[in-house]
């Protein structure tokens, strides 16, 4: 019986001190969110985009809301600290791609200037009007 106490107090302790995350890092446990926003410069485009080679979007005919300088949001869960996200626009054969470093949340704009695909990273929301 007292074996019995002792061992469930030493779990308690442990629970405790440690909580639910015993032997993991911190870094591993947390969600990480990708949110990703199509924003100026799309006309009836037709947009695919990949997250570590994982497709989230494949749609056509994305326009820009001209007044709000938007067009789409997507908010992906990611699993690693360093992230590689792929834009194309297959009519306009274009294609870019950037890594990102995630540690909880991250917001990337995506533009289209000029026939090149521009990034915007930021750590809070983007605001429109």
């Amino acid at each position: 019986m007292l074996d019995s106490l002792l061992l469930l107090l030493c779990i308690v302790i442990g629970m405790l001190f440690f909580g639910d995350t015993a032997g993991r890092s911190h870094k591993e446990e947390a969600v990480r969110m990708l949110t990703l926003e199509l924003q100026e410069g799309f006309r009836s485009e037709h947009v695919r985009i990949l997250v570590d080679g994982e497709e989230v979007i494949d749609k056509t005919d994305v326009s820009t809301k001209l007044l709000l300088g938007y067009a789409e949001q997507i908010a992906v869960e990611v699993e690693h600290d360093i992230t590689r996200v792929e834009v194309e626009l297959p009519r306009r054969h274009l294609r870019e791609s950037i890594e990102l470093d995630i540690e909880t949340e991250l917001w990337l704009g995506i533009s289209l200037e000029e026939e090149k695909i521009v990034f915007t990273e930021r750590d809070s929301p983007f605001t429109y009007l």
